[in-house]
């Protein structure tokens, strides 16, 4: 019996010391070289979670090499999915929106960026159980436009980020409940209210009416199953990533939304080199 339970011990804290395994999914090249560079921004997201010195495990999955089972899903505590969206959104186009569901209920970890925020309005209601809102075509919209970020101190996520000044596809207005937490806001200007940068083209009035108004740009939501979701609306330019805090922001809420507690200084990355940088980036057109 002694042995026994000393053998049990041993295996609890080989359980608690455990890396939080996060898996990035990474979607299929899309738009120009430098930007919708979903590939080389999660290996290059995943390189500094493995090397932040933090108790995780970050892996990429890509959409062109999708894995034959869920397993490594099943596996995860956290997924993240940084792609296209709308009708070819991964959720949708391998049927996995009441799968991911699921495995939220057993409390793990749930991240869109960028155009991975935006669903079909009758695939709303998963992301809203997941993450709290979505991006609703025509109600939401998608300019490029400077943000002179606002941060919410008051969240973990923060930790550590300085104020950043970015030009990056920043969608607003999105469809949020009221069960969410701001993270990071910013104000959009009149140009970028003004329908000149968004697809598709045009003014729509709710969006012009809202100026000078206070929008939110990534947010998070504690889940009643107890895990934790996020929502990222940047992440349209690869160079951004460049950005020491822009780019700590997401690797905080990253570790955040894993259950892990963000260091107060924030996670630790060095500024990517133009060697990492360019490493798994769509080949430039000649």
């Amino acid at each position: 019996m002694k042995y026994l339970i000393l053998f049990t011990l041993f295996l609890c804290s080989i359980a608690m010391g455990a890396d939080k395994k996060i898996v990035l999914v990474a979607g299929k090249d899309s738009h120009k070289y430098g930007d919708h560079e979903f590939r080389a921004g999660c290996h290059l997201l995943a390189d500094k979670l493995n090397k932040s010195g933090l108790d995780v495990k970050a892996t990429v999955i890509e959409e062109r090499n999708w894995p034959k089972t869920n397993k490594v899903f099943d596996e995860a505590d956290a997924i993240i999915i940084y792609s296209d969206g709308f009708n070819v959104h991964p959720l949708k186009t391998k049927n996995l929106f009441t799968h991911i569901i699921e495995l939220a209920k057993k409390g793990k970890g749930i991240g869109f960026m960028h155009y991975a925020c935006e669903v079909e309005k009758a695939n709303g209601h998963f992301m809203n159980d997941l993450v709290g809102g979505y991006y609703e075509r025509l109600y939401s919209v998608n300019p490029h436009w400077v943000c002179n970020s606002i941060l919410n101190k008051d969240h973990e996520a923060t930790q550590g980020v300085g104020n950043f000044k970015v030009k990056d596809e920043w969608y607003f207005n999105i469809r949020l409940n009221d069960q969410v937490k701001p993270v990071l806001q910013g104000i959009p200007d009149k140009v970028a209210r003004s329908g000149n940068s968004t697809y598709p083209r045009g003014a729509l009035k709710h969006i012009v009416d809202a100026e000078g108004r206070t929008e939110t740009l990534l947010w998070t939501l504690e889940r009643k199953d107890g895990g934790r979701g996020f929502g990222f609306t940047g992440g349209h330019h690869h160079v951004n990533w460049k950005d020491d805090n822009y780019r700590k922001l997401v690797l905080n809420t990253i570790i955040w939304s894993v259950g892990l507690k963000v260091p107060e200084s924030g996670v630790s990355s060095t500024t990517p080199t133009t060697e990492e940088m360019e490493q798994n980036m769509k080949a430039k057109k000649k």
